[in-house]
């Protein structure tokens, strides 16, 4: 018996398909790592001259209070908050891929503006500012320190922002999905969907009709046998 510990790729891509991907991907991802310094710079630059150069921060107790109570409680239930609506997003965008390499429409269409509910937007981004607070009001020993601490507790929320906003749209944008059939983005979803349904309730009616029909019929069927 033949010994088979490595199998290659039957269709195996040339190097240059290679470069090309690896730069497009550096390239679009790069692009999304800087989108959300565009909401940490200011943040980090109010608690800077607003908080930490007036000499703001909290006293002994409210520190001790907010690192053993404060953050842990809202940085877990803004982790959970986060892994439901990532974990809904990437099965959207899963669902939407197989919907395409099947072809099938009906999914597709049901899918297409299916979006992350908005409250679910506010609620993570509540529990990450409620995070951002107990950690902009600790006494840091340098503006470095602080720097890390402020700039990443918004920097964070701003690039889960981001590429969940990527995988609710994957048919536009930075990261969006190729080799989709042209004349589906043509179609407007609620449209189609409205028409669908109404051609399922034509169709539905008319079963009923038949149904009913053929019900009549055996009933006179049986009344004149019984007579």
């Amino acid at each position: 018996m033949a010994i088979e510990i490595y199998r290659p790729n039957p269709h195996p891509r040339t190097w240059r398909k290679y470069k090309e991907k690896a730069f497009e991907t550096v390239l679009k991802a790069g692009i999304i790592v800087l989108i959300p310094v565009l909401v940490a710079l200011p943040a980090h630059f109010l608690w800077y001259y607003l908080i930490y150069r007036e000499g703001w921060h909290y006293g002994a107790t409210l520190t001790e209070y907010a690192v053993h109570y404060w953050l842990p409680t809202s940085g877990a239930f803004y982790i959970l908050v986060i892994a439901l609506t990532v974990n809904f997003s990437w099965d959207k965008m899963r669902e939407i891929r197989k919907s395409v390499k099947c072809y099938d429409i009906v999914s597709f269409m049901h899918l297409r503006d299916e979006d992350v509910p908005p409250l679910m937007h506010c609620l993570g981004w509540f529990l990450a500012l409620v995070e951002a607070g107990g950690l902009a009001g600790l006494p840091y020993p340098g503006p470095i320190s602080g720097m890390f601490s402020t700039f990443g507790s918004i920097y964070m929320p701003a690039l889960i922002t981001t590429i969940v906003m990527q995988m609710d749209h994957p048919l536009y944008g930075i990261w969006h999905m190729k080799h989709i059939h042209p004349e589906w983005l043509q179609i407007e979803p609620r449209a189609w969907r409205d028409h669908y349904r109404a051609e399922h309730m034509k169709q539905a009616c008319e079963g009923f009709a038949v149904v009913a029909e053929i019900t009549e019929t055996e009933t006179e069927t049986t009344r004149g046998k019984a007579a």
